[in-house]
Formats: structure tokens, C-alpha cells, sequence
């Protein structure tokens, strides 16, 4: 399994909801160049402002809470959150997160 960097799930998400990165600026209210440092890795999304970030996944219609706690992942192509019904072992399924469930870290 591949795991995908936060700039990869942006732009997947982008491209989901068939969005230019310049209709995804202008609905955050963020300079373009700035969206575009944050979507091609250019800018650690962890080092921007916190509400531009929330800004930015408001429209993209990401939960802010669940992108920080690493809860999306991206299927054949598509963003979806790990609680979704798809298979997390099946066919196309990337990683965002290597993190251990709560329940794995009580058995270590």
C-alpha cells in the first residue's frame, strides 16, 4: 500500500468535484499562488495558517477534524474517508495514514 501526502488528497478532492485550482482559491478566499504551493507540495500544508487551510477544505467539502486525524483515503481515483463501506484491502486502495487504530496501540 502507497501512502498519499495531504497536497495528493487535495488535488484528487479538486479534481472529484471537476474544480479549477482557480474556482477553489476564490471560493477559500485564498491567493492562488498560495492554494497552488499547498496542492503541489511546494508549501507544508501544516505550516498555513490554520483557518486558510479550513478555508480551503470547506470547499472542497473535507471534514477538517477527520483530514487531521488522517481520515481520507483515496479509491480507485476517488477520496473517501476511511469509515466508508469500501474494503480497505480491495483493489486500488491507497493509504493516507500508517498510523496505528487506537485499539492496535492497547495491544502493543
Amino acid at each position: 500500500m502507497e501512502n498519499v501526502r495531504e497536497n495528493e488528497l487535495i488535488r484528487q478532492r479538486r479534481m472529484d468535484l471537476n474544480m479549477t485550482e482557480e474556482e477553489v482559491a476564490e471560493k477559500a478566499h485564498v491567493d492562488l499562488s498560495l492554494y497552488r504551493k499547498i496542492e503541489n507540495a511546494d508549501a507544508d500544508i501544516r505550516s498555513v495558517e490554520f483557518y486558510t487551510v479550513c478555508c480551503i477544505l470547506s470547499v472542497l467539502k473535507l471534514n477538517a477534524s477527520d483530514f487531521y486525524d488522517r481520515r481520507y483515503r483515496i479509491l480507485n481515483g476517488t477520496v473517501v474517508k476511511w469509515d466508508s463501506s469500501h474494503d480497505p484491502l480491495g483493489d486500488g486502495w491507497q493509504m493516507f495514514s500508517t498510523r496505528k487504530s487506537s485499539a492496535a496501540r492497547r495491544n502493543d
